[in-house]
């Protein structure tokens, strides 16, 4: 009994001294979680600010000559030294450019504009028209601005990436800085990308109005009684032709708005103005894409719209011919439904620029 009565007597101690330890220590654990707290708040902090700064601190002037890299390598495998002073200057009037009174912000959107990189499969497939030079100088301007916010116990990685088709792999980006680490505090904001955009859902609308059309007709049918395994049919076709349809509008927009587009000689400080005859692929080529065949590389993008679209347009097909069965759907709402989607599938306006901001391990 005695036993028994010693083992609990043990056992009110051992709790005793554990919430006595529990209270003197909970103000450091509380102290140690404040200051975490308040560390992570002061670094978000930093990097919110240092994303300002880069989206609208202007940088005066930088130059860069296109495809001056590639002329540099031709000229060194022709025994000319391409940090000659005359080679240099020669060069530097022929292909030199210059940007002036930008932000940075404003520059890493037209480069991600003309940055553009294609998956497949295994492979990847770089549509680069412009210079290493460029990328640089992009690159320079956004540490610039960086920079003026971060002292040397800050590392930091920029990007902007623009992805103009959902979850479609291609897209532009600029990305400097280094690796982000866990834990690293980060900051986020949407860019407008620099130019119009003009595939609305009434141009959507009018381009896919025979699909439409023939999409009612067969709803109309299936409600007389139609048979379940026809109407799937039917929708799944009208559905198809009309992704393909819109696909070609937004392809054809991107594509006129970047790789084709014509900028006059004069604006010499936009990169997009020499894109129409320069091409560039180090890459692993994906696939028979010839890069200045303009049909080849839109019908490549068309295709891998429609193959990565196959998911999502089925469910939207199960969605339609539920609300039919269900009656949620009243006879014309699928029109609506089908251009709204197709519209979600074309984002081409806006890119997603974050800064990551962490504390060097010397610091």
């Amino acid at each position: 009994m005695d036993d028994g009565y010693s083992t609990i007597i043990d056992a009110i101690m051992f709790l005793a001294m554990v919430s006595a330890c529990a209270i003197i220590l909970s103000p450091a654990i509380a102290g140690g979680e404040s200051r975490r707290a308040v560390a992570d708040s002061s670094l978000r902090a930093l990097a919110s600010s240092c994303l300002a700064s880069v989206e609208t601190g202007r940088v005066d002037y930088f130059e860069y000559r296109i495809l001056g890299d590639r002329v540099d390598a031709v000229a060194e495998s022709c025994g000319i030294d391409p940090g000659a002073w005359l080679y240099r200057d020669v060069t530097k009037a022929v292909l030199g450019r210059g940007n002036r009174h930008k932000s940075a912000m404003e520059m890493a959107a037209e480069a991600a504009a003309c940055q553009f990189t294609v998956r497949m499969g295994g492979d990847t497939l770089t549509l680069n028209p412009l210079t290493a030079e460029y990328r640089s100088g992009v690159e320079r301007a956004v540490d610039g601005q960086a920079r003026e916010r971060l002292d040397g116990r800050y590392a930091y990685n920029f990007t902007l990436r623009w992805v103009p088709f959902a979850g479609v792999p291609f897209e532009g980006s600029v990305e400097c800085g280094k690796p982000v680490p866990v834990g690293a505090a980060s900051a986020s904001t949407l860019v407008t990308m620099p130019y119009q955009a003009g595939v609305t859902g009434s141009r959507i609308e009018e381009a896919i109005s025979p699909e439409l059309s023939g999409i009612e007709n067969a709803t109309r049918e299936y409600r007389a009684g139609g048979r379940d395994d026809v109407y799937r049919e039917q929708l799944s076709a009208y559905l198809s032709s009309s992704l393909k349809k819109s696909s070609s509008l937004m392809v054809e927009e991107v594509l006129g708005n970047t790789l084709y587009r014509v900028v006059p000689a004069s604006d010499v400080g936009n990169p997009l103005a020499m894109l129409a005859s320069f091409s560039d692929n180090d890459t692993v080529s994906a696939g028979p894409v010839l890069l200045n065949a303009s049909d080849d590389l839109e019908d490549v993008l068309c295709d891998m719209i429609v193959q990565y679209s196959s998911e999502p347009l089925d469910g939207l097909a199960d969605k339609i011919i539920e609300g039919v069965d269900d009656g949620s759907i009243e006879p014309g709402d699928e029109r609506d439904i089908i251009v709204n989607w197709l519209c979600t599938r074309y984002n081409p306006s806006a890119a997603r620029a974050t800064l990551s901001v962490w504390v060097t391990a010397d610091a």
